[in-house]
């Protein structure tokens, strides 16, 4: 494991842990806002044993006990300075909080910063359904990874607007122990990733790719 740094929004620093092989696909993993990159550490180990080069991100510290609007366009404008300094698009996992920044950050032009996106117990606020249209990359969203899933007709709407979106419920009877929970998230994260980042590389097609 290396620590790198990358430079924010107001030219904030901010680090990193890059772990795995530098040839591997990239995960940018980023916890939910006010957290910091240990919420990650245990998935980030398991991503690299499955073939994985992850940055797990750091995020700026919350200005105060209040999420404001200055402390949102500060962490969606430093999510898109990272993405913009990093070598290659990665897919982009984010919990809670994070996702909602992610969504932000990538709604405008993601698919020339990201390869895919992970939202994972996302609150879904207006913001967020006004985005989803404009995400225009492989998301998956995922309910009840980090705790209970909270489904709601606002969240449906969500879903039900990604251009190219699929979800996942975790239920609760199919939870024994916590650790049923990390397994059952890692394994939704895996199986999307091999679906849309391949470890392997695919044939080139014209056209396959949006960026061209």
């Amino acid at each position: 494991m290396s620590i790198v740094e990358y430079k924010g929004f107001g030219g904030i620093r901010l680090s990193a842990d890059m772990i795995g092989d530098e040839n591997d696909p990239a995960i940018l993993l980023l916890p939910d806002a006010g957290q910091g990159r240990e919420a990650w550490r245990s998935v980030a180990d398991a991503l690299v044993l499955s073939g994985r080069r992850v940055v797990n991100l750091e995020p700026r510290v919350v200005s105060g006990p209040d999420w404001n609007a200055d402390d949102q366009i500060a962490h969606v404008e430093d999510l898109r300075a990272v993405l913009a300094q990093m070598g290659s698009r990665p897919v982009v996992v984010a919990a809670r909080r994070g996702g909602w920044i992610a969504a932000q950050a990538l709604a405008p032009d993601g698919v020339h910063l990201a390869a895919g996106l992970v939202l994972v117990d996302m609150p879904v606020t207006d913001e967020t359904v006004a985005a989803a249209p404009r995400l225009a990359l492989p998301t998956l969203v995922v309910r009840g990874g980090l705790s209970p899933a909270e489904c709601t007709a606002v969240s449906d709407a969500f879903g039900a607007a990604l251009p190219i979106g699929e979800g996942v419920d975790i239920e609760e009877s199919d939870i024994a122990f916590a650790t049923d929970r990390d397994d059952a998230l890692l394994g939704q994260l895996l199986d999307f990733l091999e679906r849309h980042q391949p470890r392997e590389a695919v044939e080139f097609k014209a056209g396959s790719d949006p960026r061209t």
